[in-house]
């Protein structure tokens, strides 16, 4: 089969004028650790589509008119599906795919289109997508320094930027100003905005190094007395700590078969409620054989002296966090 025809058997949605408007109706970034999961994860509503008719005639041309450019992204687009049908046989997976010029923009559309599809950007319509979308959809931009390009600083008169095509068409002299006194490396920090806003990214793809810890955490946030409440009594603390303990041996026996890899240290860590006692109980211990974990050994959990200092109060531990260093 040729490589674009490939492609376009594949699935291959090409970004445009449509996904940009799509994605700007979304608005900013919603805040909060649930959100930010959840938006990055899709949106609800995301169905599997088919790819639109100016998708077809894009990769209907004939071949002969195609820049070199749009052939390496073509090619990209083959590798992707054929590693996606992969994951898929292998693993049972589905999982979506963006193929762009860059890691900013490729990131950027693997979202565009969910679940189980991918989307080509054309150089082209680089602009076209990020223009109306708001600045905290660039990667880097979604916090504190998102915000402020966002919202400006009406007490100076300096107003902000309501989306990516206001930031590029501004310039970076007007986003330094924007950014003098109130954040660090203002000229340098606007500088690579504004080269993000028109789709400029220099990070290079690297494979994922090798973790420094393994760890397992849980919180119990919710109200006394429900599944996800606050752990008071030392039966419950070490029910938990077994779970935790447990987890993390199974990780650093896989971390020991895949990547020949002990753990020297292990820490154990749990919060309190302020209202109650110490806020803080961190404990550290060597390990000096791979099957020496918590699990082995409950008689020296490093919670016996949290338990056994405050025998007759609520413990009311609301976090724990148990991780060994490789």
């Amino acid at each position: 089969m040729h490589l674009l025809e490939e492609a376009l058997v594949a699935n291959t949605h090409v970004a445009g004028a449509a996904e940009a408007a799509v994605e700007a109706g979304l608005g900013a970034q919603p805040t909060g650790i649930l959100a930010r999961n959840s938006f990055r994860a899709g949106h609800a509503g995301q169905v599997v589509r088919k790819v639109d008719d100016a998708s077809v005639t894009w990769w209907s041309r004939c071949p002969l008119s195609w820049p070199s450019a749009e052939l390496l992204l073509a090619a990209g687009a083959v590798l992707v599906s054929r590693a996606r049908s992969e994951v898929e046989r292998r693993l049972g997976f589905t999982c979506s795919a963006g193929v762009a010029s860059n890691k900013l923009l490729s990131k950027l559309c693997g979202g565009l289109h969910k679940p189980n599809q991918q989307t080509l950007l054309p150089p082209a319509a680089v602009s076209t997508l990020l223009d109306p979308l708001p600045i905290d959809r660039l990667r880097g931009f979604g916090g504190k320094l998102g915000e402020l390009l966002r919202n400006g600083r009406p007490e100076l008169g300096l107003r902000g930027f309501a989306s990516s095509g206001e930031l590029r068409k501004a310039g970076a002299a007007a986003a330094t100003r924007l950014l003098r006194g109130e954040w660090a490396h203002a000229e340098e920090v606007a500088s690579a905005a504004c080269r993000m806003a028109s789709g400029i990214d220099e990070a290079i793809v690297e494979e994922r190094a090798l973790a420094k810890q393994v760890g397992s955490c849980k919180a119990f946030t919710g109200q006394r007395g429900s599944p996800r409440g606050p752990l008071d009594t030392k039966p419950q603390l070490e029910g938990w700590l077994r779970e935790l303990a447990n987890d993390v041996s199974q990780r650093l026996d896989e971390e020991a078969t895949q990547n020949g890899r002990l753990a020297r240290r292990w820490f154990f860590f749990s919060l309190t409620h302020p209202s109650s006692h110490p806020s803080s109980h961190p404990s550290s211990h060597p390990s000096s054989h791979p099957s020496s974990h918590p699990s082995s050994h409950p008689s020296s959990h490093p919670c016996s002296p949290t338990c056994a200092t405050h025998p007759a109060s609520p413990l009311h531990i609301t976090d724990m966090i148990s991780c060994t260093v490789s």
